[in-house]
């Protein structure tokens, strides 16, 4: 079933996505892909100024998740809120007002057990008690039906990556684990499953600014790390506010991670695509995927792990995507899906082939969403 599009307005991020302009609408997005369809998610400024959180399901039908909830704090591009599918539980997470940054503070849970046509409170995945701002929230599923979250938040002083757990759509969560304690402060994360308990974490570490791969084998219990993905050694003291792209397929019995990592260096500016099989220790030779320039990035694979497709926007507002047909091996030449003011693409992989999405916005106007098949 693929799911229809439904054009929106929405608003372009200023300040590489950490404050939100002037127009309405929608302010940020997610999807998972579950039961043959595409669920998506939604932030919506309307005209008060207000925000809501909206579900949307394969059908279309849409439903409000947050009308017993504590409102969102903010959202933008480059910091959604995300959406976990398990049957038919649904879990979305997003921050209230704390004392954190743009006034973020603990992590809200709304949780729906009938498919997402109601919603209400569920308990929070961070145990810590702190009002400071918990951002760059993910959400994945895993192969027993648990949802798993990660989250970036400074309750030790120093900005980490912690990881959490729940078995019943947010109920009860377990402890939470600290998988990295001194991260990058303001780029996305990316969780994905993998069958036998395994699960990945992409993230950009602080020295140096590289991305960084955390692994699980045993559903979150315990964590490896292995950073300084690509090797660029990019050392700089900045937030390049760019997480990565991460897809995770089987290829030879094993799973193969696949990455889109930005670095901003000098001498090798650009958006990066590499793979590993063996869980970090070693990773394939780098591939630049766009011209200088490239920045967030997205990728997804088909179940069999054969097909690819690579989605990024410009510094000029353009938005490309390629595909490979052989597990990540070669590419096709980039495909420009819109060539002024498009943004934060994403991808998810549906019924044998791809949908990409971003939002795009015109001079003088709200920006909107927008879609292509490949």
């Amino acid at each position: 079933m693929r799911f229809l599009i439904i054009l929106l307005a929405v608003s372009a991020s200023a300040h590489e996505g950490h404050e939100r302009s002037a127009a309405l609408g929608v302010q940020s997005l997610d999807f998972a892909v579950a039961g043959g369809g595409v669920h998506a998610l939604t932030v919506e400024y309307g005209a008060d100024g207000k925000a809501k959180v909206f579900y949307r399901a394969p059908s279309g039908e849409k439903t409000r998740v947050d009308a017993k909830s504590p409102p969102i704090a903010y959202a933008n591009r480059g910091n959604d809120v995300p959406l976990a599918v398990s049957g038919k539980d649904l879990l979305a997470l997003w921050p209230k007002k704390g004392t954190g940054y743009m006034d973020s503070g603990p992590i809200v849970a709304a949780a729906s057990r009938d498919g997402g046509k109601t919603w209400a409170p569920a308990a929070t995945p961070a145990d810590d008690g702190t009002t400071t701002g918990h951002r760059f929230l993910a959400a994945a599923t895993d192969d027993k039906g648990a949802i798993h979250a990660v989250w970036l938040d400074n309750r030790t002083g120093k900005q980490a990556l912690y990881h959490a757990s729940t078995s019943d759509a947010g109920k009860t969560w377990s402890k939470d684990a600290l998988i990295d304690p001194w991260t990058c402060e303001c780029c996305w994360n990316k969780i994905a499953a993998a069958p036998g308990g395994r699960l990945y974490v992409l993230y950009r570490a602080m020295h140096p600014r590289d991305m960084a791969l955390a692994v699980s084998s045993d559903y979150g219990k315990t964590w490896k790390t292995s950073k300084g993905v690509g090797r660029f050694n990019w050392d700089v003291n900045i937030c390049p506010h760019a997480g990565g792209g991460l897809a995770v397929a089987p290829v030879g019995g094993r799973p193969r991670v696949h990455v889109l990592a930005y670095n901003g260096a000098e001498d090798a500016e650009g958006l990066y695509y590499l793979w590993s099989d063996n869980d970090g220790a070693t990773w394939s030779r780098r591939k630049r995927l766009g011209p200088p320039g490239s920045r967030h990035g997205d990728i997804a694979s088909s179940p069999d792990g054969k097909s690819l497709v690579a989605t990024w926007d410009s510094q000029s507002g353009k938005v490309y995507a390629a595909k490979s047909d052989d597990s990540g091996s070669s590419w096709s030449e980039p495909r420009l899906l819109a060539d002024a003011r498009g943004t934060h693409p994403r991808v998810v992989a549906l019924g044998g082939g791809f949908e990409v999405f971003w939002t795009e916005q015109k001079p003088d106007k709200p920006a909107e969403l927008k879609s292509a098949a490949l």
